[in-house]
């Protein structure tokens, strides 16, 4: 938000949350047009495959982050 231009930071925002709705209801929505083709039990179980196999690729994600590294902080005392 502070690096978009004040005119334009409302669009962003829209934007921003339209692309948070989307991305929580499409799963949703998938899930109810494959329950009324498969059934509930197969779709159940798909549905929690993958948000299983999301949550590890967010963990695996997350693990495999690299650090930045720390640097040795310097002595800020004067020899007496």
């Amino acid at each position: 938000m502070p690096l978009a231009p004040p005119t334009e930071r409302s669009a962003l925002m829209a934007a921003f949350y339209v692309i948070c709705y989307l991305s929580a209801s499409t799963l949703a929505l998938c899930g109810g047009i494959a329950t009324q083709h498969l059934g509930l039990i197969p779709t159940t179980y798909v549905y929690g495959s993958l948000v299983a196999l999301l949550s590890l690729a967010a963990f695996v994600g997350t693990l495999t982050q690299r650090q930045p590294e720390s640097r040795p902080r310097a002595c800020s005392r004067t020899p007496a």
